[in-house]
């Protein structure tokens, strides 16, 4: 019997996906396990394995667009079975109950004739935007399907004088394809707003706009912490890795979450719901400059693991995002987030947005060496700074004032606990 492949969601905000490769052609022999599609979503990547052995038989092509929960392939039992499918792409595949698109069994659309129309909801939106009548197009999708690259092709006609996709108005003489600028100023070039850069710059007004922030900043003096490290780093070989500054602030961060569960909470529904598990996200930039976006993979029970155990976790994770080779689980489940925006030596403090529905994200600054007050004189020691926003909604000034109390008996080393657990 057939068996489907259906495009898995891959996040919250994935609806659509993008069919990056096909791993083996249409009518091949492929054995169960075996990698046979990679998909892309706005912020992570995907390998579809087979579920079954059998023979290859493919609906959408490579390049194409697919909503979630959508039959792209079939993979037949036998040579007989893939021959009853027509052997080449046009073959109806058994429909999934939860299929959100047609099939390659389904009729071709018409355009503005009363059939229904297929497209992609990021064509949708797109064209939306952009003032194009998608009933005028033609899709270059499975059976006229029209997708993101016909909405762009609208766009590029309609700037060069052609009339495709384009809504009724009154003529108008050409105009340049570069936009107009009252200063004078000329265009190098134009990066679309869409994608992982739109998902990120929507979620981030989302969590202004749901959330009461309010940040708090300082410094927290490491000398102790800096020998511990010391330590660390000439018995490296030994522990297995590098253990990081950031580590340690995860590590503490793990401990003053579970010490003080209310920073280590949601407000939904209006109800402030307290979490059981601490699951630290970290922020990873993507990109030699980040200018790929950000994710945050996420450290599952954080308060249980070791040092040592949690720098092993952060390598992973901060190797396999930068490889954009993230699954949706490896990026759900947060209830506080680091972000260690002072990795790259420059900035100490800032304004970190809440990765909601988290209530809490610390921000890590540069590590340098200040002179402070100690038993009446003058010292240098390692300072780190740190920007932590709460939401006011859940924890006023005072409660996040002893979160980050607890947070500095960590990192300053004057717990025990500290001592205690931190080569365990």
């Amino acid at each position: 019997m057939a068996e489907q492949l259906i495009v898995p969601k891959l996040g919250m905000a994935a609806a659509v996906v993008t069919l990056t490769e096909w791993k083996a052609n249409e009518g091949a022999r492929i054995e169960k396990g075996d990698a046979v599609l990679d998909i892309e979503a706005e912020k992570s990547t995907f390998e579809m394995t087979a579920p079954v052995s059998g023979y290859l038989h493919i609906l959408y092509p490579q390049g194409a667009e697919a909503d979630v929960s959508t039959v792209v392939g079939v993979i037949a039992e036998t040579e007989e079975e893939y021959a009853s499918f027509g052997g080449g792409g046009n073959a109806p595949a058994p429909k999934a109950e939860t299929a959100a698109t047609p099939t390659a069994a389904e009729p071709a659309p018409a355009a503005r004739t009363g059939g229904k129309m297929f497209i992609s909801p990021l064509a949708r939106r797109m064209a939306k935007e952009h003032g194009i009548d998608y009933a005028a197009l033609t899709g270059s999708g499975p059976n006229g399907r029209i997708q993101r690259q016909d909405i762009d092709a609208a766009i590029a006609a309609r700037q060069s004088g052609q009339v495709p996709g384009q809504r009724s108005q009154p003529a108008a003489p050409p105009v340049s394809s570069a936009p107009f600028d009252p200063a004078g100023r000329t265009l190098k070039e134009t990066i679309p707003y869409r994608g992982m850069r739109k998902v990120i710059g929507e979620n981030m007004l989302r969590s202004l706009a749901i959330n009461a922030p309010n940040t708090m900043s300082g410094d927290y003096d490491l000398t102790v912490m800096a020998k511990y490290r010391d330590n660390f780093i000439a018995h490296e070989s030994r522990l297995g890795t590098r253990i990081t500054y950031a580590d340690i602030m995860i590590w503490a961060v793990s401990r003053a979450l579970r010490q003080f569960p209310l920073m280590n909470s949601s407000l939904i529904e209006n109800e402030i719901r307290v979490w059981d598990a601490v699951n630290v996200g970290m922020a990873v930039a993507l990109g030699e400059h980040g200018e790929k976006g950000l994710v945050v993979p996420v450290i599952k029970n954080a308060d249980k693991l070791s040092l040592v155990e949690i720098s092993k976790e952060t390598k992973r994770l901060g190797a396999r995002a930068r490889a954009e080779q993230l699954i949706p689980d490896e990026m759900s489940g947060g209830t506080f987030t680091v972000s260690n925006f002072g990795s790259l030596g420059v900035s100490s403090y800032s304004t970190p947005i809440i990765n909601s529905p988290e209530s809490g994200i610390l921000g890590i600054g540069r590590l340098q060496k200040k002179p402070i007050v100690r038993n009446d004189g003058i010292v240098i020691a390692p300072m780190l700074p740190y920007s932590l926003t709460h939401d006011h909604r859940v924890t006023d000034g005072a409660a996040a004032e002893y979160f980050l109390g607890i947070l500095k008996k960590l990192a300053e080393n004057t717990s025990a606990e500290l001592s205690e657990l931190i080569l365990f």
